[in-house]
């Protein structure tokens, strides 16, 4: 996919699951909460956290995404069930899914927010071209709070095989991260691509 994977990396304590059918993503990893928070002016804290929209602008493609709650169900012990998000629709094939247990996206940011959706080979999901990200990208994230806007700092390669490794940005923990599968030839991905981001502005929305 072309993504290099980076050695600065913090780790996800929960296990995820092994290779998924190729078509969807089942991006099988863990979400992380956690990271320091950071003091962007232009102050936005969530009014709820309900659904918002994601848009990443790359060189070659625009990336939008509804984005809706998803829980990851934690086992004691460490244990997690697989990430995999909704696919019982053609909308949710569209829909990234934002991991409860991780951080709602605000300024300042409460910490790492993870949002994980499908990637396919035969038709169009809402994360099937995040391969074209490279550090520099913008994010936007548009929240019933106002935009919060994001730049992508690392790219990374996790296996899918233990814990989900997270590229940091310049030593510190990402404030948001994007997960999907990285396709190999074959009908399985074994590996997913895990794209890292920091807060830099945020605008309240006006009444």
């Amino acid at each position: 996919m072309g993504c290099q994977t980076v050695t600065a990396t913090e780790t996800s304590p929960i296990p995820h699951s092994s290779s998924e059918p190729a078509g969807r993503t089942g991006a099988g990893t863990s979400a992380r909460s956690g990271g320091p928070s950071r003091n962007v002016s232009g102050s936005l804290s969530p009014s709820d956290r309900g659904p918002f929209e994601l848009l990443v602008s790359t060189a070659r493609t625009i990336i939008r995404a509804p984005v809706a709650p998803l829980p990851a169900v934690v086992h004691a012990g460490g244990s997690a069930e697989p990430i995999d998000p909704p696919h019982d629709s053609a909308q949710d094939w569209l829909t990234a899914a934002w991991i409860i247990q991780s951080a709602y996206p605000s300024a300042p940011s409460a910490g790492t927010s993870y949002i994980y959706g499908h990637a396919c080979h035969y038709h169009v999901c809402a994360f099937t071209m995040l391969n074209a990200a490279r550090a520099g990208d913008a994010i936007t994230v548009t929240t019933s709070a106002g935009e919060l806007s994001y730049q992508v700092c690392a790219i990374g390669v996790s296996p899918k095989s233990g814990n989900l490794i997270v590229p940091r940005c310049t030593k510190t923990a990402p404030d948001l991260v994007l997960v999907t599968c990285e396709y190999e030839q074959g009908d399985t991905s074994t590996s997913n691509i895990v794209v890292a981001a920091a807060l830099t502005a945020a605008n309240a929305r006006q009444s």
